[in-house]
């Protein structure tokens, strides 16, 4: 395709892409079909995009087909085509939507996608429909299937139930074991009085603190047996009773970000009651501030004051951190002593989102310098120099990143969008020092990304060099002796490959020890 996306592929791109979006918002994987869209608009370096993913996804009302023709075939449309390299933003779009096809929508949002892509049709055509392919529940309705279809608590995948992910590392789970919570014992307790009384359990807590891991392991530990009903948001829910009725097995109905769940249509109080009449079993989850929004007088606010609810922090304390230590999980050791009042559920997937915006983006967009001062404070890292580095130092290396010929943003405000706080939790550059003489230190997850991740490019010599005139400088806050050693393997191998530069620079560093 070269690098210019011709108008038929370019059309259908957009076209797919905005089905996707509909079909996302009504699915039970609604929250990673917009991630996936964030981390593609942020790739382009469009934030307002994303942020307008963010409020789609927000919205009470499901979207319109109408609506998504016009606004959003533009915003793909400009994605794709004032991205760096038209062909990449293609590509991975493409993939996105290839990935999610069998999501599907549900209730208002409309019927189900049948997959004719790309098809040359001369005759009639029937779409067959696979559901054991779909996502979640599929609509209520009398194909609905019943409770024996429907998996064990004990089985229940985290990933397709509300669970965001983190980093892969090569031979581990998708995700890291739970760590338990010292709150385990309060959602234990409030789920086993609603196993034996019925009623509504609610994990509250803010955005990115763990509620829907910590909710779901306590599904699996005080009710394995019971089936799992997971309907998509926005769902009608007053079929359900009907379907529970007369049935064997008793069931959990998972509504993960409740608000998503309340409504005409969705739980109220006397759906609940109907629901506690049939030995059913309702967990949740909801963000505090989207729990302190609601008026007490109004439906929904009546049934949160219906709800036994426990409350997750944000910070972790030291036997929690601990416990995460002792699982030997690579992720969880960084994150339980590099986290601080930030959480450790929150530094894995925000951690990974950062990296995947960062390491993935071949258009660095309008952040060039930022990007290419990310890169420096990481390979300054994995040379040895840990804890905050001087702005000097990363604006002398940064240049060396290829920037060069690029519309570059002041040097500012490169700083600024590396050090600002996103998805209002976390920095890539977390700055400290005076205001004279500022200092900047790269999140600790994107080094131990880069170290344990294969096919992460090894720090050039070039920077090696770099490195060691720092700790040569300054042998109080550096291990010298361990930088240069890392220096002398990193000339060595460029120096193996036929790099003259590498040669001369490691005949230089030999000599300086007294070796040469």
């Amino acid at each position: 395709m070269g690098e210019h996306v011709d108008d038929e592929e370019l059309e259908w791109l957009v076209g797919e892409g905005a089905e996707l979006l509909l079909a996302g918002w009504g699915s039970t994987d609604r929250a990673a079909v917009r991630d996936d869209f964030i981390d593609w608009f942020m790739r382009r370096g469009s934030s307002d995009c994303a942020e307008n993913i963010v409020d789609l996804f927000q919205s009470v009302e499901p979207p319109v087909r109408q609506d998504l023709t016009g606004p959003w075939h533009r915003q793909l449309r400009a994605g794709i085509r004032q991205s760096l390299s038209p062909e990449t933003a293609a590509d991975e779009l493409r993939a996105l939507i290839d990935r999610w096809s069998q999501t599907r929508p549900s209730g208002p949002t409309g019927g189900d996608l049948i997959d004719f892509r790309r098809s040359t049709f001369n005759g009639q055509v029937v779409g067959v429909q696979h559901v054991r392919n779909t996502y979640g529940a599929p609509p209520l309705g009398e194909a609905q299937p019943g409770p024996l279809d429907w998996p064990l608590a004990r089985d229940v995948e985290p990933l397709t139930h509300g669970v965001r992910p983190t980093g892969r590392v090569k031979g581990l789970p998708a995700l890291p074991p739970y760590v338990g919570r010292d709150q385990d014992g309060m959602v234990n307790s409030a789920l086993e009085q609603a196993r034996s009384e019925g009623g509504l359990v609610i994990v509250l807590g803010q955005a990115y603190v763990g509620k829907s891991r910590t909710a779901l392991a306590a599904m699996a530990q005080v009710v394995p047996e019971y089936r799992v009903f997971a309907p998509a948001q926005h769902e009608d829910l007053r079929k359900l009773p009907a379907l529970l009725r007369g049935r064997g097995e008793r069931c959990v109905v998972w509504l993960d970000d409740l608000d998503g769940h309340l409504g005409d249509r969705g739980l109220e109080p006397r759906l609940l009651a109907q629901l506690t009449g049939l030995e059913a079993v309702v967990l949740a989850t909801m963000r505090e501030d989207v729990y302190d929004t609601y008026v007490r007088t109004s439906a929904p606010g009546r049934l949160l004051d219906l709800a036994n609810t426990v409350e997750i922090p944000v910070a972790w304390e030291a036997a929690e951190l601990k416990r995460a230590e002792e699982t030997e999980d690579p992720r969880l050791v960084e994150a339980a002593r590099e986290s601080g009042t930030t959480g450790v559920p929150a530094y894995l997937t925000i951690g990974h989102r950062f990296w995947n915006d960062w390491h993935r983006d071949r258009n660095p967009g309008r952040h060039p310098r930022a990007h290419a001062l990310l890169r420096a404070a990481l390979d300054l890292a994995r040379c040895g120099l840990k804890g905050p580095l001087s702005q000097d130092l990363l604006v002398a290396v940064h240049e060396g990143y290829g920037i060069t010929g690029l519309e570059r943003e002041p040097l500012d405000d490169a700083f600024e969008w590396a050090g600002r706080e996103q998805y209002g939790v976390l920095r890539m550059l977390n700055r400290s020092g005076s205001k004279m003489a500022p200092c900047w230190e790269v999140l600790p997850y994107f080094v131990r990304t880069a170290e344990q991740g294969e096919g992460f490019p090894p720090v050039a010599g070039w920077v090696w060099g770099q490195a060691v005139e720092a700790a040569r400088a300054n042998p109080s806050a550096y291990d010298v002796e361990s930088v240069i050693a890392g220096a002398r393997a990193g000339y060595l191998r460029e120096a193996e490959a036929g790099d003259g530069a590498a040669m001369y620079a490691l005949g230089l560093l030999e000599g300086g020890q007294g070796e040469g």
